[in-house]
């Protein structure tokens, strides 16, 4: 079933909706309504809702009441319950949580929230926006700017920060207007089957996957792009977990979990290697990852090195290894860490920056950024990251392999990963191309 861009009616949205959920077969056993409420013009009126269908039932927060914001939630089911009780509370006629809501509402649009980060629920979405009609008014509307505290309950930056945590899960907003200000959105998560966790390792891509219908339903379609054209893989699932062999040239995987109706339920992107997604245990992995490579030395795509004070000669082996990683298959730089995996702790971070713990680990990032943008050419794609490991903090150099060959130091210096060693490169097997172009390299 296709779905009209707009809705101009209450009636056309919530029959089409109702023929779309049951087309898809979501296995919703209900949903739960959240409402915010606001003091306008000394009348509390609607700022900002949704509506949730879940294939579990939900734990509603009772009603709340910080004086100039009220926050609402009920959860009804059967499905069918739901669905019948969105048109009449649309129209301004039902309470939520015993609390009247009389906004009518017009035009609804919708939209596909494909990148799961930014969902609700980590399953792509469909979000239904439907407008209040005192925005077709222009009426006055604005929310406190002020913190919102109550004795007992949780307090917030403003309203804004307030609605986006109660009713999205947002808790750090940082904006001075909700997400929806004024509209109330229906949200549909596609729980038939989704791309549960992924990550992609030189040589290799684990992924896995959740879901509600027979695996022989699904397939998996992969994407790879390699520096010479692409690649691509069809993958009939026969268990939740695939493993599959990647070029160790790739650029960029793109990865579909594909219906047998033809429908693409999930999809990621895989933007340079030691990339991982998912909500959980992407993370888990990569701080597995990480104590694995701190415990087991040095080697093509790790190295350690201590801290060290700022514009030390010794950094100079710090743009060294980010050269070498770029200039071949990519890896991490480890600093805290001795050469034989001890930690240092933070008594060695303070003592290399000559400040208490906070300000130093405040420094760190700042300052590593600016030594690799300054002094590697052409500037890699990198992150940089700061970690506890067993306590210790442990900055974390991610390099991904370059695709602007040869990087150097602003000496023109050039060097290359092999082993646990960082190596000056033959260029006549190393970079034929730049060689005979005329790139400058240094004797071996």
């Amino acid at each position: 079933m296709s779905l009209p861009t707009s809705f101009m009616d209450v009636r056309g949205f919530t029959n089409d909706l109702n023929t779309f959920i049951s087309t898809r077969r979501f296995g919703y056993s209900g949903g739960v309504f959240r409402v915010a409420m606001t003091l306008q013009n000394g009348v509390m009126r609607f700022a900002e809702g949704c509506l949730l269908f879940q294939r579990e039932k939900i734990a509603c927060v009772p009603k709340t009441d910080y004086g100039e914001v009220l926050f609402l939630e009920e959860w009804i089911e059967p499905l069918s319950e739901a669905i019948n009780f969105l048109p009449p509370f649309l129209s301004g006629q039902r309470n939520i949580a015993g609390q009247k809501v009389t906004t009518q509402f017009t035009r609804t649009d919708w939209h596909h929230q494909d990148v799961v980060e930014f969902s609700m629920t980590g399953w792509r979405e469909w979000r239904f926006l439907s407008r209040a009609d005192f925005l077709d008014r222009n009426e006055n509307f604005q929310l406190r700017q002020e913190p919102l505290t109550r004795k007992s309950l949780i307090p917030y930056i403003n309203t804004a920060h307030a609605i986006a945590d109660r009713l999205y899960g947002h808790k750090r907003w940082g904006s001075i207007s909700s997400p929806h200000q004024g509209h109330f959105m229906t949200i549909l998560p596609e729980t038939r089957a989704r791309l549960a966790t992924g990550e992609w390792r030189p040589g290799s891509l684990h992924v896995e996957v959740e879901t509600n219908v027979p695996l022989n339903a699904l397939e998996l379609q992969i994407l790879i792009d390699l520096p010479k054209g692409g690649q691509s893989k069809l993958i009939s699932l026969q268990a939740p977990a695939v493993e599959e062999s990647v070029p160790l040239d790739a650029e960029t995987i793109n990865i579909f979990l594909v219906h047998e109706s033809g429908e693409c339920l999930s999809r990621a992107q895989m933007p340079a290697v030691f990339s991982a997604f998912g909500p959980q245990k992407p993370a888990q992995k990569v701080y597995q990852r990480i104590l694995d490579e701190v415990s087991n030395g040095e080697n093509d795509h790790v190295e350690y090195k201590v801290f060290i004070e700022p514009k030390n000669t010794k950094e100079r082996e710090i743009i060294k290894s980010a050269v070498a990683f770029a200039n071949t298959l990519g890896g991490r730089i480890y600093v805290g860490v001795e050469d034989d995996g001890t930690l240092q702790g933070e008594p060695s971070l303070c003592a290399a920056y000559h400040m208490n713990p906070e300000k130093a680990r405040a420094a760190l990032a700042p300052h590593f950024q600016a030594l690799i943008v300054e002094n590697v050419k052409p500037v890699p794609n990198f992150k940089i990251d700061i970690v506890e490991v067993k306590q210790r903090p442990v900055l974390v150099l991610s390099v991904e392999p370059g695709s602007r060959k040869p990087y150097s130091n602003k000496n023109h210096e050039v060097w290359i990963r092999k082993g646990a060693s960082d190596m000056i490169p033959d260029p006549q097997t190393e970079f034929p191309h730049e060689s005979e172009a005329g790139f400058g390299f240094p004797k071996i």
